[in-house]
């Protein structure tokens, strides 16, 4: 029995080795973030990184999310990272802090490609679309309007913008991006500027 509880407990202890980031390789992500159009510096902000973990399943899985590094960016956008990889991690998220007048950032890299780089993230400045909407002949309760705009930033991946909405008539479904039956009304967008 003592054998047996003995080689438990050795079990157990190897077992916790994933949530360990002390031999964990250290990542040095370094950059520059600037703006898309004038090449200027973005400054005044800070860049996280956060570790994603999942057994995956919807019932029965486990996940772990941990914050591994965050950095200042300097007046000249000029951004050092330095953080443990956490080997146990199956995605790795960067984000940005709001910074005026700019879309808010964050993009997601699978572990496998997460090492020590260096990177000029270049930032959109942003500027709103405003449309109004509104149906010519009358609808019944099944038809629908839907709405959803897809930006895509050449370091940033695709990132959906959510707009909102400004209703004289009609029903949201939901999901809050169908409207419902006759409808009237302004949809706000956020958009780069200059495009």
């Amino acid at each position: 029995m003592k054998i047996f509880s003995f080689f438990m407990l050795l079990f157990l202890v190897s077992g916790c080795r994933k949530y360990d980031l002390i031999n964990d390789p250290l990542i040095e992500f370094r950059g520059r973030a600037i703006d898309d159009k004038s090449g200027q510096p973005v400054t005044n902000a800070y860049v996280v990184v956060k570790g994603y973990y999942s057994t995956g399943g919807v019932w029965f899985g486990y996940s772990e999310t941990k914050e591994l590094g965050k950095a200042q960016i300097d007046s000249r956008g000029y951004f050092d990272l330095k953080f443990k990889k956490w080997d146990a991690a199956t995605s790795f998220y960067f984000s940005f802090s709001e910074i005026p007048q700019y879309f808010w950032r964050d993009f997601a890299m699978d572990a496998a490609n997460v090492r020590s780089t260096d990177t000029i993230l270049k930032f959109t400045n942003e500027t709103s679309l405003k449309i109004h909407f509104k149906n010519i002949n009358p609808v019944d309760s099944n038809d629908a309007l839907v709405f959803g705009i897809w930006q895509t930033e050449l370091d940033f991946g695709q990132t959906l913008n959510t707009c909102l909405t400004s209703l004289q008539s009609g029903s949201f479904a939901p999901d809050n991006y169908i409207i419902k039956g006759n409808a009237e009304g302004d949809r706000l967008c956020p958009v780069g500027a200059d495009r």
